[in-house]
């Protein structure tokens, strides 16, 4: 209510009116709402300066609306710009301590008593001052409902988005091998090799052809979203603007404005409100609420002032939103920010209009505030009061205070600007840091989000682990982080991997809304949601989809982040990079580790000097140079680039294209041509790998192996256990026994070994009772009658199961498990007809099947058929 009348005093009579008001109604402002006020109203209007009433909640004791006087009623009722039916409910509101969220409570929080009071200022400006400018943070305060499909001030863009309208010229773009984005400019085809920026890895191509890896992406679209995508306030961390080319206060208090019209529309409408929030929150008033704390705290940090003095210049700035009603907008912006330039632009306009001359001028505002807070009637007697807001041995006062304690100087009592990362960023903002100091500049933009590099090692190594416990499973089955826990027998496993997912949730907590919007894989919507405890497991296990895309994306990203500010320090010290380590080898002291509280800290105030200077008191003086110097050496120099390689990857065994990865290895290895293995290696390879999670672990090195193949300079001979020791170094990972019945292969057997080891995965499948084709289409597992069982029986007594096992398996996983697989091979076809052709591209003979395989069996039975034969391939073995 003391908002709303101090903004119906904008001339001079208004403000003698105001002096008829009863004695009482003074003493009853602070009582009302809680305000952090005193009883001067200070309008900043071309008539007169001033402050709108600011609370000090230690004055504030509380009040019943029985206690407001019919006096005080009377006058508020003839005073005409009240009258109005929207601003006359809102100040009977306030009367009756009525209102659903800012109603004031005895002994509420400071905090929350300074929110009520920044909340019912913004109200009482945005009734009275009707003008273009303040429209949109009007309809989301009183109509939240005009708002659901609105760009909000401050969200997240796209950056990517960005980037592609920047570019002058058409350009088509790619992704390298690491998913890092690339243009190739003119006709789009890529004509010259190069190396990404981001991972170093080969990129481009020749003559219009894409090296391998290097690959067209398909644009998505746009992914910013309207409405608020914040998340949880606490996870919301370091300020991070440079979409939006503004300093880090100017996009603080856009944010806190947002926030507090937010809170008032949920008192006006809190169904449409809610629905403005993604993703939806439970108790939306607490959650405006923390956010807004969150903010102040924020501002605090970065202006390097009190808690009090940050809500002044709040108040402060809704006190310039009024003064600013009057001036003409110079952009055109709709009232409902339905378009992301529209938005951009009206945050322009206000940073222009409102809050950079607010913020011109804070050192000679704040202290006329604190003037008038210190001749208030009511603290004025208040000693501590007095010298907290201004010392009175400045003007001559006369003061005791007792000489033998360690308070008696008056000085002790004042606030001196707080030194903080973010405030030490606004000071580099403010003395144009990128040009003068850029290394410090990029490492304090970064800062929020490079301490969570030093966490890489410890969830590369819980990947690892996962992984390797995964080899055996079919699908990713839907259990929690804990229960996966749980289920493990060993309790240091458990300690060990517990450690590992604790750092990874902390990690992703911390990043994931930067991952949404400023990553290189994108993610959707639906999975940068706060992990915890209870989230599902299949968030851990680095995929390439789904669930598991979270965790190659954070990995990916962290490494990235590393990269930045090795290459910054590589621009700095004129220095060439002389190392790189693999992901698969990185360790502690590889990565940019540094805990804030114990070396960033005392880097930043052991160059922080003060000087005393007449009439205006101690100014702080930071010597940037050294500071950046300090924090090259400490933290980044030295620091090697991490690429990709051996980056951990879980991956089913239908994930992956084999077809295009032995087609690729056709084309590529010719110097490693293919060959099937002999009978013999096939029996002892099967006898040796006895056990369903040898031919699992088996089957992972092979895989691993196909990966690397293309670019081996290995000899066809070369030994396959051999290769996995020197080349891929496994050996250290893989049991003795599973290496030792690989020694009689060769890696011009690669395929080969390949085809055999998933026959034998789903062989002991059977024998674990559970279906291996668990994803092929229901179409080809029809049984077969008893007179094509004998026949098929007949033809493998004869000719043998082996090939027609290994053949029929390989057609099967690589031909009738994918999608719309009945359109391409119908079940009616006969099963051979289909087969033949197959081995044929393969140049196997196989005459005995074109000759003597039952035509009545078809591509419906292929399962059904496969099954027998391995069950006999795997009697005989058995003998």
């Amino acid at each position: 209510m003391v908002a709303v009348l101090d903004c119906c005093k904008t001339t001079p009579e208004d403000l003698k009116s105001r002096l008829s008001l009863p004695e009482h109604s003074h003493k009853l402002h602070s009582h009302l709402l809680g305000l952090n006020v005193v009883d001067d109203t200070l309008n900043h209007s071309e008539q007169g300066k001033g402050i709108c009433h600011l609370k000090r909640p230690d004055l504030w004791k509380g009040v019943h609306s029985s206690a407001v006087p019919d006096s005080l009623r009377t006058c508020i009722q003839n005073i005409r710009i009240l009258q109005e039916g929207t601003i006359q409910r809102f100040v009977q509101s306030l009367f009756d301590n009525s209102r659903p969220l800012l109603n004031v409570v005895c002994g509420m929080p400071s905090v929350q008593s300074s929110i009520t009071g920044l909340a019912i200022h913004l109200a009482a400006v945005l009734m009275t001052a009707k003008c273009h400018l303040l429209a949109p943070l009007r309809n989301l305060a009183f109509v939240p409902g005009r708002m659901q499909n609105s760009y909000l001030p401050t969200m997240p863009e796209d950056m990517f988005e960005n980037a592609k309208n920047a570019m002058k010229e058409a350009v088509r773009w790619y992704v390298c091998p690491s998913g890092h984005y690339c243009a190739v400019g003119e006709c789009g085809l890529p004509m010259e090799m190069s190396r990404c920026m981001d991972c170093d890895v080969v990129i481009g191509g020749l003559n219009h052809m894409p090296h391998e890896g290097f690959q067209h992406m398909r644009i998505a679209f746009d992914r910013t979203q309207t409405g608020h995508v914040l998340g949880d306030p606490e996870y919301q961390g370091f300020v991070v603007a440079p979409d939006r080319e503004m300093t880090i206060p100017v996009f603080i208090i856009l944010r806190l404005l947002t926030h507090l019209a937010m809170l008032l529309g949920a008192e006006e409408d809190g169904q449409s409100l809610a629905g403005i929030v993604k993703p939806p929150v439970q108790n939306l008033g607490d959650f405006l609420f923390h956010h807004i704390v969150k903010g102040l705290d924020q501002l605090r940090n970065s202006l390097g002032k009190s808690a009090d003095e940050t809500t002044t210049v709040v108040h402060l700035i809704i006190c310039f939103l009024l003064r600013s009603s009057r001036q003409q907008v110079p952009f055109q912006f709709d009232e409902i920010w339905t378009l992301k330039e529209a938005r951009n632009k009206w945050e322009k306009a206000v940073e222009r209009m409102v809050i950079a001359p607010v913020l011109q001028t804070l050192n000679t505002e704040i202290p006329e505030v604190n003037k008038y807070i210190r001749n208030d009637d009511r603290i004025s007697s208040n000693l501590i009061m007095n010298i907290v807001y201004e010392d009175p041995l400045a003007d001559g006062s006369c003061m005791t205070l007792p000489q033998e304690t360690h308070v008696h100087c008056s000085k002790i009592w004042g606030c001196r600007e707080r030194i903080t990362v973010e405030y030490l960023r606004n000071v580099v903002q403010q003395n144009n840091g990128k040009e003068s100091v850029p290394l410090l500049s990029k490492f304090l933009d970064k800062e929020y989000e490079l301490r969570m590099v030093k966490l890489l090692p410890e969830i590369l190594n819980l990947q690892k682990q996962l992984i390797k416990m995964s080899r055996n499973i079919q699908e990713t089955n839907q259990q929690t982080i804990q229960d996966f826990l749980n289920n493990i027998n060993s309790e240091g496993t458990k300690h060990i991997l517990l450690k590992g997912i604790e750092q990874f949730i902390l990690a992703w907590n911390h990043l994931k809304q930067s991952l949404q919007f400023n990553g290189e894989i994108k993610l959707s919507q639906d999975t940068c949601v706060d992990l915890t405890m209870s989230s599902d497991v299949s968030f851990l296990l680095p995929r390439r989809h789904e669930k598991g895309l979270c965790a190659t994306a954070l990995v990916n990203y962290l490494i990235t982040l590393h990269n930045s500010l090795v290459n910054a320090i590589k621009n700095f010290t004129k220095e060439e990079q002389r190392y790189s380590v693999n992901a698969s080898d990185v360790m502690d002291l590889h990565v940019i580790s540094y805990d804030m509280e114990r070396d960033l800290m005392p880097i930043i105030l052991s160059n922080c000097q003060y000087s005393m200077q007449s009439g205006q008191g101690t100014t702080q003086e930071f010597d940037l140079c050294k500071i950046q110097r300090q924090i090259a050496g400490r933290f980044l120099q030295g620091k090697p680039l991490i690429t990709t390689v051996g980056l951990p990857t879980f991956t089913l065994a239908h994930d992956r294209n084999y077809e295009n990865i032995f087609m690729d290895l056709k084309k590529s290895l010719k110097q490693i041509p293919q060959e099937s293995l002999p009978n013999a290696t096939i029996d002892v390879i099967s006898r040796s790998l006895n056990v369903y999670s040898d031919v699992c672990e088996a089957l992972h090195i092979v895989d691993v192996t196909l990966g690397f193949l293309s670019t081996s300079s290995e000899t066809a001979d070369c030994l396959l256990s051999m290769y996995v020791e020197n080349v891929l170094h496994m050996a250290e990972d893989t049991d003795v026994h599973i290496l030792e019945a690989l020694t009689r292969c060769h890696l011009k057997h690669v395929r080969a070994v390949w085809q055999l080891l998933t026959a034998l995965k789903s062989e002991h499948l059977l024998r674990l009772k559970m279906d291996p084709f668990t994803d092929v289409d229901q179409a080809y597992k029809q049984p077969l009658s008893q007179h094509d069982e004998q026949k098929l029986n007949a033809f493998l007594v004869r000719y043998g199961p082996n090939l027609f096992v290994l053949e029929l398996h390989e057609m099967i996983i690589l031909k009738l498990r994918k999608q719309r697989s009945t359109e391409d091979f119908p079940p009616s076809w006969p099963l051979k007809d289909t087969l033949l052709p197959l081995l044929d591209e393969k140049e196997i003979s196989f005459p005995q099947l074109e000759n003597s395989f039952p035509d009545e069996i078809t591509l419906a039975h292929s399962t059904e058929a496969w099954k027998i034969a391995a069950n006999k391939a795997w009697l005989r073995l058995r003998k």
